[in-house]
């Protein structure tokens, strides 16, 4: 067993697709007679997010459930997504570090995740997403065996789903909600990914620096 198992939400955590969504968003609500130009995070959670879209399209006559998968897929070629400036180097020493490879959570973004990870190297990349179950589900199944998981993941509503699976979860400022607000949830803040790599590490150098000192 690993001293530590690490696991990542992609979209805004690892993959950085906020431009492509603003995007998307902008040119769909447009074809319904919205005109928003989506500039921050705050904007783009108003105009974007599922409570937003049922009020824009809820007397459209469009049912939500077609709205998001019809988002994705507008996205992804609007701004095809990347994986964020140094990541790749912070997934590759924990798999180091750990001796396997994390975990990628994603849900309907998986096709394109597993795209925008394969062209920066990193893989065979384990994406989970579309097992039976809610995400806390899959995050309490996950971490049943990998006693200390982490989750790296940058919304509040995967920071209480952490807590509900029993998972510290590690909030980064990069993604879509801010850091003091993952903080206050109950993350771990990360501003950098230098700062990600030192909190991921920290219980493994820590238990190493222990096994030392008793011998």
């Amino acid at each position: 067993m690993t001293a530590l198992s690490v696991a990542f939400d992609v979209d805004g955590t690892v993959v950085d697709s906020l431009a492509g969504a603003r995007g998307a968003a902008e040119d769909i609500l447009e074809l319904f007679g919205v005109s928003v130009c989506i500039v921050d995070r705050t904007t783009m959670h108003k105009h974007f997010g599922r409570a937003a879209l049922i009020k824009q399209f809820g007397e459209s006559g469009i049912p939500i459930s077609l709205i998001h998968p019809l988002l994705m897929r507008v996205r992804t070629l609007v701004d095809p997504p990347r994986v964020f400036d140094g990541l790749k180097d912070v997934i590759e020493c924990v798999a180091t570090a750990t001796g396997e490879l994390p975990t990628f959570f994603t849900a309907g973004y998986s096709d394109a995740a597993k795209e925008a990870l394969a062209a920066a190297g990193i893989g065979p990349a384990q994406v989970s997403g579309r097992e039976a179950g809610s995400k806390t589900e899959q995050l309490a199944r996950w971490a049943a065996t990998r006693p200390g998981a982490r989750y790296v993941c940058d919304t509040v509503t995967d920071v209480n789903r952490c807590r509900a699976a029993g998972v510290q979860a590690v909030g980064v400022a990069w993604g879509y909600d801010a850091l003091t607000d993952l903080k206050r949830a109950g993350a771990l803040p990360v501003r950098s990914p230098t700062d990600l790599l030192s909190v991921l590490l920290d219980p493994i150098e820590k238990k190493e620096n222990h096994a030392t000192d008793r011998t």
